[in-house]
């Protein structure tokens, strides 16, 4: 496939880190599908009802209403509460360091070097404080790699408590 052709927002990477880029959206993706589905699964809700609960939250929101549910459930373990909430905290610094690369600023540094990524997002002390940080290939390949793989461990939470896994579409 020839590479798309690039303007001012996307010269400042090059065709390898775009691509990586695109599969950590993707994982990320799913990843926070198969949370939802996880919730919807502990509301005893169907997919159709489900997403009306879940459909227009953050991140940070889909895993506090997880946490929130899970614990409230008759019989659950201590044990089982702090496992969930050692894979929250795994899941908060993916979406961190996923958030930095999708909404940062990038800059590529030469053939075989690092993409320079500037998030300036305004922080919550509502100050504008630009931070720069380093991605190279393997960094981004890694963190679709690590989403891939807590993805793998939601999927079993999903599965082994009997909830639905995978949902059949109508195409339009």
């Amino acid at each position: 496939m020839a590479p798309m052709a690039r303007n001012g927002a996307d010269q400042g990477c090059g065709q390898e880190e775009l691509e990586s880029i695109g599969r950590v959206m993707v994982r990320f993706s799913f990843l926070e599908f198969l949370l939802k589905m996880w919730i919807w699964g502990l509301l005893n809700t169907p997919p159709q009802k489900g997403v009306i609960a879940t459909g227009k939250m953050r991140f940070n929101e889909t895993l506090e209403l997880l946490d929130a549910l899970y614990r409230h459930q008759e019989g659950i373990l201590s044990s089982n509460i702090r496992q969930l909430r050692k894979l929250e905290k795994k899941l908060g610094r993916l979406n961190d360091r996923r958030n930095l690369l999708v909404h940062g600023i990038h800059a590529h540094m030469g053939e075989g070097g690092k993409l320079m990524v500037a998030d300036t997002r305004l922080k919550r002390s509502l100050e504008f404080i630009p931070t720069v940080s380093r991605f190279s290939l393997k960094d981004i390949n890694q963190l679709a790699d690590d989403i891939a793989a807590n993805s793998d461990e939601v999927r079993k939470q999903v599965t082994s408590a009997g909830y639905i896994s995978a949902l059949r579409g109508q195409e339009k």
